[in-house]
């Protein structure tokens, strides 16, 4: 018989795993966006809006 408790508390750590790299990687996206190294050449409309 599989010790379905062992896998089930596997399983949560490897969700919580995949939902910390996603929180990193979500908050790597925010930074690049906010503070971009190299602003976009096309304006979106929403700025170019705010432009004129």
């Amino acid at each position: 018989m599989p010790d379905y408790e062992a896998m089930y508390f596997k399983l949560l750590g490897v969700q919580a795993t995949a939902i910390e790299l996603m929180q990193e990687a979500a908050r790597e996206t925010e930074r690049q966006f906010l503070w971009p190294e190299d602003p976009p050449a096309v304006l979106l409309p929403s700025q170019k809006d705010a432009g004129e």
